[in-house]
């Protein structure tokens, strides 16, 4: 899954994507369109996800998301660098990118994530995972979505 500073850099980049993107005005910031109809999809699917509150989510995690931010939390901690596991999580749906901070965890460490999203959150977070995978390919596969049982993890996280 590549090295914590290949990881750190993959979520700075999303950070910086997610401070730019702009939900109402393509013109400006980042334009994706496959990533606004996401959200879009994610808003009109959830009674939760006011527009208010996905831009709301999305501009948090962006500000959350910079390098100082990032390397100061990390640096509290160790990050393993062999033996990864695999981490469920199974997530709440009430709230755009309620479980993100868990899978970050799981992610930055060097881990694997199962994740089990809620049945009224299954478009948000998997595209917020295609652009974190774009920005660091060796992430691809370090997340997979369980839509049944969950099976063949270590460890587990619920919200």
């Amino acid at each position: 899954m590549g090295s914590l500073e290949r990881r750190l850099q993959a979520f700075v980049k999303l950070g910086h994507f997610l401070r730019d993107f702009r939900l109402d005005d393509s013109s400006s910031g980042t334009s994706d369109d496959e990533f606004t109809r996401a959200v879009e999809r994610a808003g009109s699917r959830n009674g939760w996800f006011t527009r208010e509150n996905l831009r709301h989510a999305l501009s948090a995690w962006g500000k959350e998301l910079t390098e100082e931010n990032m390397r100061t939390w990390i640096s509290d901690y160790e990050t393993p660098q062999k033996d990864p596991k695999v981490v469920a999580i199974i997530m709440a749906g009430n709230i755009p990118l309620v479980g993100f901070h868990d899978l970050l965890c799981v992610l930055i460490t060097g881990h694997r994530a199962l994740v089990k999203l809620a049945s009224g959150d299954t478009e948000l977070l998997p595209a917020v995972i295609k652009k974190l995978e774009g920005f660091e390919p060796e992430l691809k596969g370090s997340t997979e979505f369980s839509k049944g049982v969950m099976k063949g993890f270590d460890a587990v996280i619920a919200t």
